[in-house]
């Protein structure tokens, strides 16, 4: 069992072993059949003597000796028999060069002969190939000569011809530079000239297919097509055939238009929409203004829809031709189509105008055509037959409007009768002024469209010397059939109040203003010169010296006590409103009157107001500075320290958005904030004001204090104007006429005030009216309400406008702003800290609501102090229009009456209760903020 493993161990490693394999091959050979060995063994074996370990070193040696032998051997016998071919060759190479020479000497002329031809027959070859290139490069295939002569059908191009064309004039123009570079060049020449001919050819057949294609351009809505911008872009190089197809061009859309324009006279569009122009002219809903107007308009407005739809078909019909090209034709060939529409339009108009009278329509005709002329002419050359035809019926519009407008003048003034008792303006200056009101509300709407502000104001100027001064001439002398020369003026100032009432809202009026307002000083009139003034003060001195003796002793006999009051109320009234009006005129400077110091003192006597709120600022222990230094400032401006912002300035300096937006008088929103309309306006806003300052400079500082001040004047007076222009021009509230109302005083800061304060002292909840509880927070809005429905004279804009800026301060934006002005001017002064006693909080303080009895009086902006009977009223800020019950620019007649009577009542209030303090404790008895 152990050795047949060995076994099988054996016979795998001798089949492995290569030696073995060698050996056992050479054993297997049959050696002595092989006959190339038994050769070899042959030749060795006599090499072969002793048989030892160097055997087969010397064997290696011999036989390399045998081959080096047996090659040398080899090598001379081959040397013998290569010298012998060798000079066997030689021989038969020279007698080959004989041979050769000697034929060659024979053919000589035939191989020049044949030189010369393959020389000849390369040079023919180049220039054949170059001759076809030419040909190639100067010539046209057969495709593009058939190309240029149109289509056979109807003589039109197509796309092939245009292709065909560049070619052209690519060849015409590489002939010109052929030419000046080698001089004379016949093929070139003939090449030239061939181009030229085929150039010529091809712009006639364009422009038949131009012409064909134009007498298809008479229809509505139609497209162009890409072939006839192509045709006309490519004409451009021919000038006379451009215009020529232009003038095609121009008679195709001539008749179209013309076409067009008398069916929208007659027939209207397509089924029924729109009607026809004609016969909306006959419409009754149309002839508010005037039926020939609407008339005009209508067709004004197609004909400028029309050539508008010209100029861009032309700019697409032209797309492809240079720029300058576009420029220099397009006007002209616009002013030859809208050359057709002329005569129909003006027949129609002028038949239109032979049945008009109306000045005034005529005036807004004559707006109309300048209109529309200003409109059309930059796309018209300024020769166009539209345009001319345009200004002679403007002309003759305006010609027909001055000469109505005469007439209408003469014929109105011939009703001019002898004045009235009240001296009042007639009824023909009232109906020559509405004339007047139209024709300028037609002058105003079309110069936004008149770029020519010269032609404007002098046609202005003509109309107001047609209507003006014949009325001016007309008032003087119906006055002068009164009989007192106090009358005449009365008269005559109403009649010219009445003028510049009218003409103060439009343009170009400036000149006749300053001529109404220069008709003369009240100093200058009989009756009126300053010494009877100051008689006339001196008898009035008398009287406030001792009234009791001019009292009428009947009046204590009415049993009525009620009666009796009302008299006596009605009397101080009408008494004090009398005064307030001959001061304003006295102080006027208008009114040339130099002595002012004389009625200085009367100012004085009736600043009751002033002497109160200078009481209350002698009773306070501390002010802080700017606080002070705001209060003395109005004061003094209303006292008339200040003579650029006096009393006599309040129209001048009051806050008008139409002044300031129109004529950029900046200065109002700075003025109107520090001016005031009476003596208690002034009391009850510095109250306010000196209430609010006490405590916010202390928390902010007196610097920054000044500053928010600054800046609260500044934005409330932009506040006021951005919310007329948004009311008038983006809502459309032209009846609140919110611009051309005046407003001034300091209410607007002290609601800004209000809510800045409110936010630095926040309490739960405030008494309104002493009973009405209300957040803090809404405090300012309910106080804004009631004040608008207590006393709608107050500015409700100016009011709203300071609680937005109070909330723009609170809520960052204008807070941001005083930062920065106070970062870059640093300054400090006065005390600055800060108030935190919860005793100023709340309308209505709980703790001493039966402290206080009255009633509350007159509401405004800002808390402003107490009326007569102990409850705090508020100052104003008033924006009411030019009558007898809304202050416009200072108080009205009525108003000064009416604050007459409140001082009367409060003075004889005073009279029963004569122990009543004038006014509360700052600090502690504020009732209402």
């Amino acid at each position: 069992m152990s050795i047949k493993p060995q076994g099988r161990a054996s016979t795998g490693s001798d089949a492995s072993n290569p030696i073995k394999k060698k050996i056992d091959a050479l054993v297997s050979s049959k050696l002595h059949n092989d006959q190339d060995f038994i050769k070899m063994m042959d030749y060795v074996a006599p090499m072969v003597g002793e048989i030892d370990i160097h055997t087969e070193h010397r064997l290696m040696e011999q036989l390399e000796d045998r081959e080096v032998e047996a090659n040398r051997e080899y090598l001379e016998a081959f040397g013998k028999n290569f010298v012998a071919l060798v000079r066997s060759l030689k021989a038969v190479c020279d007698d080959m060069a004989d041979k050769i020479q000697s034929n060659k000497s024979r053919t000589q002329d035939l191989l020049t002969k044949t030189a010369a031809l393959q020389d000849e027959k390369k040079t023919l070859e180049r220039k054949q190939v170059v001759i076809n290139e030419f040909l190639e490069k100067y010539s046209l295939t057969a495709e593009e000569e058939a190309a240029l002569q149109g289509s056979a059908v109807d003589g039109t191009v197509d796309s092939k011809f245009f292709a065909a064309l560049q070619h052209v004039k690519q060849i015409h123009e590489e002939c010109k530079q052929l030419l000046r570079a080698n001089g004379e060049h016949l093929a070139a020449l003939e090449v030239l000239e061939e181009m030229a001919r085929k150039l010529e050819q091809a712009y006639e057949v364009l422009y038949r297919s131009i012409q064909r294609e134009c007498r298809l351009l008479n229809v509505d809505f139609l497209e162009l097509r890409g072939v006839l911008v192509q045709s006309i872009a490519a004409m451009q190089d021919r000038e006379v055939l451009f215009k020529y197809a232009l003038e095609e061009y121009v008679t195709a859309r001539r008749n179209h238009i013309v076409r067009a324009y008398i069916d929208a006279l007659t027939r209207g569009g397509g089924r029924g929409s729109p009607k026809p122009i004609e016969l909306l002219s006959h419409d009754p809903l149309r002839r508010a203004l005037s039926k020939y107007c609407t008339y005009i308009g209508d067709m004004l407005a197609w004909i400028h829809q029309g050539m508008a739809s010209e100029r861009e078909l032309l700019q697409t019909f032209l797309k492809l031709c240079r720029p300058e090209v576009l420029n220099e034709h397009s006007k002209a060939v616009l002013s030859n189509i809208s050359e057709a529409l002329c005569r129909p339009f003006k027949v129609r108009v002028e038949q239109a105008l032979l049945t008009e009278s109306n000045s005034v329509v005529l005036y807004r005709l004559s707006c109309l055509f300048a209109f529309y002329g200003e409109t059309m002419a930059p796309s018209l050359s300024e020769d166009a037959a539209l345009l001319q035809t345009i200004n002679e019926l403007k002309e003759l519009t305006l010609n027909m409007f001055f000469s109505g407008l005469n007439s209408s003048v003469q014929r109105l003034l011939g009703r001019m009768g002898t004045p009235d008792y009240d001296l009042l303006p007639v009824q023909a200056v009232h109906q020559i002024l509405l004339l007047l009101r139209d024709v300028l509300e037609s002058h105003d709407g079309a110069v936004a469209a008149v770029a020519d502000k010269k032609e404007n104001f002098l046609k202005a100027n003509i109309i107001f010397a047609a209507v003006l001064d014949p009325l001016n001439q007309a008032v003087q002398l119906s006055a002068t059939q009164l009989s007192s020369p106090l009358d005449i003026a009365v008269y005559t100032l109403n009649c010219l109040s009445t003028i510049n009432s009218v003409i103060i809202l439009y343009q170009y009026t400036d000149t006749r203003l300053e001529m109404i307002k220069a008709q003369g000083a009240l100093s200058e009139i009989v009756g009126m010169e300053a010494s009877r003034i100051s008689n006339a003060m001196a008898l009035f001195d008398s009287f406030l010296s001792n009234p009791d003796s001019y009292r009428l002793n009947q009046c204590a006999k009415i049993s009525s006590v009620r009666i009796r009051d009302s008299v006596q109320q009605r009397t101080v009234e009408n008494l004090v409103a009398a005064y307030s009006v001959i001061y304003q005129k006295l102080v006027d400077p208008s009114n040339k009157f130099t002595s002012r110091k004389m009625f200085q003192q009367r100012r004085r006597q009736q600043n009751f107001g002033v002497y109160l709120l200078a009481y209350h600022l002698l009773q306070n222990d501390y002010i802080p500075p700017v606080t002070l230094a705001a209060i003395l400032f109005q004061m003094a401006v209303f006292l008339g320290f200040v003579p650029p912002l006096g009393p006599w300035k309040t129209r001048e300096m009051c806050l008008l958005p139409s002044r300031i937006i129109h004529h950029r008088e900046w200065i109002r929103m700075l003025a109107s904030v520090v001016m005031h309309g009476d003596d208690m306006h002034l009391y009850y806003n510095m109250i306010s004001l000196l209430w609010k300052g006490r405590r916010l400079e202390r928390r902010l500082g007196s610097w920054r204090f000044l500053l928010v001040l600054l800046v609260f004047a500044v934005a409330t007076s932009g506040g006021i104007v951005a919310l007329s222009v948004l009311a008038d021009d983006v809502l459309h509230l032209h009846g609140l006429r919110l611009a051309h109302q005046c407003a001034i005083g300091f209410s607007g800061v002290l609601f800004a005030l209000k809510v800045l304060h409110t936010t630095y002292f926040p309490y739960e909840d405030a008494l309104l009216l002493g009973w009405m509880p209300i957040p803090s927070r809404y405090a300012c809005w309910a106080e804004l309400v009631l004040i608008q429905l207590l006393a709608p004279e107050a500015s409700f804009v100016g009011h709203l406008s300071g609680i937005l800026v109070g909330l723009l301060y609170t809520h960052g934006p204008l807070k941001y702003f005083v930062d920065l002005l106070e970062s870059l001017m640093p300054l400090s002064f006065g005390l600055p800290g800060e108030v935190t006693s919860s005793r100023y909080g709340g309308f209505f303080r709980r703790t001493s609501t039966s402290a206080r009895g009255g009633t509350f009086r007159n509401w405004g902006s800002g808390t402003t102090g107490f009326s007569s009977s102990g409850r705090p009223t508020y100052g104003w800020r008033t924006n009411g229009g030019r009558d007898y019950d809304v202050y416009t620019g200072g108080l009205s007649e009525e108003e000064q009456m009416r604050r007459a009577m409140d001082e009367s009542l409060r003075s004889r209030t005073r009279a029963n209760t004569p122990n009543a303090p004038p006014f509360p404790d700052n600090d502690d008895s504020y009732l209402w903020r």
